[in-house]
């Protein structure tokens, strides 16, 4: 598997770990009556990141890469 088809589960991985910390942290938040911090789009971040990759191994691949 070539290094760029390699980011695609790889991108799509750290978006949710980055989304499991996320909703971790706002409940221990909500558990102790503090204010949970604002959600940020980590998924958002993480399946644009992942369409890119795919973008370009397709334009890699097209063009006889691999």
């Amino acid at each position: 598997m070539c290094v760029i088809c390699t980011a695609i589960p790889a991108s799509l991985s750290l978006g949710a770990v980055a989304e499991a910390k996320q909703n971790e942290a706002r409940r221990e938040a909500l558990a102790n009556g503090e204010i949970p911090p604002q959600r940020r789009p980590y998924w958002a971040v993480s399946l644009g990141a992942m369409l890119v990759v795919v973008t370009a191994a397709t334009l890699y691949h097209a063009q006889g890469g691999g």
